[in-house]
């Protein structure tokens, strides 16, 4: 079992690399450096794999020696065309064009070893937590493991697992988590309650890892590290993922598009590399759960708009093409799946016209709706104190916030904020018990949306460096000043941005 886990992420990781070098050929000098590079292709090796498992299972047959015939024919591929980009590419020619404060600091040791104890603990808690519930939590038990159990045990009649007689395990939810289980078990010969759990626990600290990553190539280390510890202290955030809901690795999809796009707003050199491989992760969100397909329609509207507001409009027609293509591939498998072998959706199955209407003119829908999303985004017991120390933090550094670093925080806020309006006219719409789906989902879409938050935050909020930059013209730990013992007198201008605060 512990050979198939091995070989199965290694198939799947080296596919995600192959795939990430063929759109944005690595370059030591880059600003998608090796650790991000591997991170993203985590999540796009184990979405690959998942349509090639798939596509093995529609076109040809439930067997093991196909699927790895594929997989290989596929990596085969991929390596042919990686030789040819990277030999047509131009070596050298790649510089860094995205500012960053590069500081090897004490102040960033000591927030480093804060976030390596917390991810220590997190990791610790989420062991825990899979031994003392290992089939997981009830979507984990009654939708995610079980399609993966029916599928797996039903071999070549794989299709019954998407009957209208299981219409309350949502049969036609997508299939990167039930696939990706049955794919361990298909190598390994057997099923096991750990593969899910491995699965989802790659998912959630892979989250985590990109969100460091990325924050320390667009600010610096210790924002990155800072983010970090603020995602791993939702207790809510680690107890999803150990519960292996899917909300975790749609989490990690939704973070990853957001950070490629980002990253080729903030690329001098326009590599359109970057928005292919956000099609290709917006995709698999949309391949991992059906709020995936309202994620692809708001990442073009957000980037329009984004383009728009930096009045650079020329190009984004292109710029879209190349998303569209990056996504196209996994969107017709997944149309595929839904046209010709799920179910209808129980939830659109029973809307029409005047139902919609009547909802949409209640005006009680929208009070209920509102208030809940204010009092959930507060909860204590799951949130722990985090929204309080973001707000504090935003004041703080509110009076230093440059037009520069708000302007590249624009896609993701957009991507946000058109996020959370889908999410509350989708329950306005479709919600039959409103206060019931309310209350069983909102919690975990919030934690769809927060990692990008936290990345959208922290990518427009100064670096503490920055502030103390600002404050002392000086940085922490400039060794010709002892902090400690005597601080230089703030200038006119630091003087003014505390007074404000």
């Amino acid at each position: 079992m512990l050979v198939a886990h091995v070989f199965f992420f290694l198939m799947a990781i080296a596919c995600g690399l192959l795939l990430t070098s063929i759109c944005v050929p690595y370059n030591r000098n880059d600003f998608f450096p090796i650790s991000l590079r591997l991170l993203v292709s985590i999540g796009i090796g184990l979405g690959t794999c998942s349509i090639l498992q798939f596509l093995s299972l529609a076109l040809f047959t439930f067997s093991k020696s196909v699927l790895l015939t594929a997989e290989i024919m596929f990596l085969a591929g991929l390596v042919i065309i990686a030789v040819l980009r990277l030999r047509d590419t131009h070596k050298g020619t790649v510089c860094r064009s995205i500012s960053t404060v590069s500081t090897e600091s004490q102040l960033n040791a000591y927030i480093s070893i804060a976030f390596f104890a917390l991810l220590i603990l997190s990791a610790i808690t989420f062991i825990c937590l899979v031994v003392l519930n290992p089939h997981g939590g009830w979507d984990a038990c009654g939708i995610w493991n079980l399609r993966a159990r029916h599928i797996f045990r039903s071999g070549i009649n794989w299709k019954e697992a998407f009957s209208n007689v299981l219409e309350w395990t949502h049969p036609d939810y997508p299939l990167l988590i039930p696939l990706s289980t049955v794919r361990i078990w298909l190598y390994s010969g057997r099923e096991s309650v750990v593969s899910s759990a491995v699965i989802t626990g790659v998912f959630t600290f892979a989250t985590v890892g990109m969100l460091v990553c990325a924050l320390g190539v667009r600010k610096d280390k210790s924002q990155g590290y800072l983010a970090g510890l603020m995602l791993l202290g939702i207790p809510f955030f680690i107890k999803l993922g150990a519960d292996q809901y899917a909300d975790v690795p749609v989490a990690f999809f939704f973070l990853a598009t957001v950070i490629l796009c980002t990253l080729y707003l903030a690329d001098d050199r326009r590599e359109p590399g970057f928005l292919f491989m956000g099609g290709i992760t917006g995709s698999f969100a949309a391949w991992t759960k059906n709020e995936g397909l309202m994620f692809m329609v708001v990442v073009p509207v957000a980037f329009f708009i984004t383009r728009l507001f930096l009045e650079k409009r020329r190009n984004v027609a292109r710029e879209l093409t190349f998303f569209t293509l990056g996504a196209l591939p996994v969107l017709l498998v997944l149309i595929y799946f839904k046209v010709m072998i799920a179910p209808e959706n129980d939830l659109l199955g029973v809307m029409n016209f005047d139902l919609i209407r009547s909802r949409i003119t209640d005006l009680s829908r929208y009070a209920t709706v509102s208030f809940f999303f204010l009092s959930q985004m507060w909860a204590f017991w799951q949130w722990n104190i985090i929204p309080i120390l973001l707000l504090i933090y935003l004041i703080v550094m509110k009076s230093l916030i440059t037009k520069r670093s708000f302007t590249a925080g624009l896609f993701p806020i957009f991507t946000v904020l058109l996020m959370g309006l889908g999410y509350f006219f989708v329950y306005i719409t479709m919600s039959k018990d409103l206060l019931w789906h309310l209350d069983t989902s909102f919690s975990r879409l919030l934690i769809q949306l927060t990692p990008t938050i936290l990345f959208a935050y922290f990518l427009i909020v100064p670096t503490v460096n920055e502030l103390f930059v600002s404050l002392y013209d000086t940085p922490f730990d400039d060794p010709g000043k002892n902090h400690k013992r005597q601080f230089p007198l703030p200038s006119e201008h630091s003087r003014g941005a505390l007074a404000s605060i």
